[in-house]
């Protein structure tokens, strides 16, 4: 089957129910890159390097990068040799999903189409496992719990055997509790909080914690930027040096399918160290997994 063909003439004739979506990126790219600059400068460097490995060394005619925003991973798509490939970008807000199109105008080798929306519009049987690779990049730290669920289900519906999915995501870790004298977190599972950009990083007001239930409510709005720190166990042990494997966080190792193996776990950047800068609070990790039937 022909699963580049079925992916282009859909989006050709993409619906009306498709493009449609209400939507809003509750804050500008640049004000969160500024931000995500001063926690870690080095953090985009290290995420574009392990996404451009990860697509260059598996096999994929079509992928999808779910949640793409204005396009800034299409690059890493981009090389010789992927002429007949089919790039997707999946963006729900119209406005990202406009600058999204026109970055992939600007792309030479590979083919690149913007689907506006979520991914819900692709679960049918005509798109079950058309899809050779997936990247969701810092896309399921800020969605409701029942997307989240949602998401992993469609990501194993859309892939093929031998599929691979890539995912970036926050972290948090037991010790930030204790740093932050964080009473309001049981510091035993994920972390939701608010993230106040008009605040510099070290600001003890730039998080602030809110309830799981409050952070679902909050996450279907377009007024604030809900993060959900995923919880690594307090066991791991910790080398100093980045990307460094650690086990997957129980609450998406609930999640993965059981076709998925999990290939890697690893944590890529740093947003807050302890006081001797040797225990990381908070961060993010990138997760890939293989559809193995």
């Amino acid at each position: 089957m022909n699963h580049t063909s079925n992916w282009k003439r859909f989006l050709i004739n993409q619906t009306k129910a498709a493009t449609e979506s209400s939507y809003q990126y509750p804050t500008s790219d640049q004000q969160v890159d500024q931000t995500i600059l001063k926690q870690d400068s080095n953090k985009r460097l290290r995420e574009t390097e392990l996404i451009s490995e990860f697509v260059y060394t598996h096999y994929w005619s079509v992928a999808l990068d779910v949640g793409c925003g204005i396009g800034a991973n299409f690059s890493l798509f981009d090389k010789p040799g992927n002429e007949t490939h089919l790039l997707i970008g999946v963006e729900p807000d119209p406005s990202r999903a406009a600058v999204a199109r026109i970055t992939s105008n600007s792309l030479k080798f590979v083919e690149a189409h913007i689907a506006t929306g979520n991914l819900d519009q692709f679960d049918g049987p005509e798109f079950a496992e058309s899809v050779d690779l997936i990247t969701c990049i810092q896309v399921l730290g800020h969605v409701t719990s029942d997307t989240m669920v949602r998401m992993f289900d469609l990501f194993g519906k859309l892939l093929v055997p031998g599929g691979v999915c890539l995912i970036a995501v926050p972290f948090i870790t037991a010790y930030y509790s204790v740093y932050k004298r964080d009473k309001a977190w049981n510091a035993a599972s994920d972390h939701h909080h608010l993230v106040d950009l008009n605040r510099s990083p070290e600001d003890p007001e730039f998080r602030r914690f809110i309830s799981s239930q409050e952070f679902d409510l909050i996450a279907t709005t377009t007024e604030f930027l809900p993060v959900r720190g995923f919880f690594l166990s307090p066991e791991e042990t910790f080398s100093g040096s980045l990307p460094q494997a650690v086990n997957c966080p129980i609450t998406l190792e609930r999640l993965i399918d059981p076709r998925f193996q999990l290939q890697f776990c690893e944590i890529y950047s740093v947003h807050l160290w302890d006081t001797d800068h040797k225990i990381p609070l908070v961060g993010d990790l990138m997760i890939g997994m293989e559809r193995t039937s």
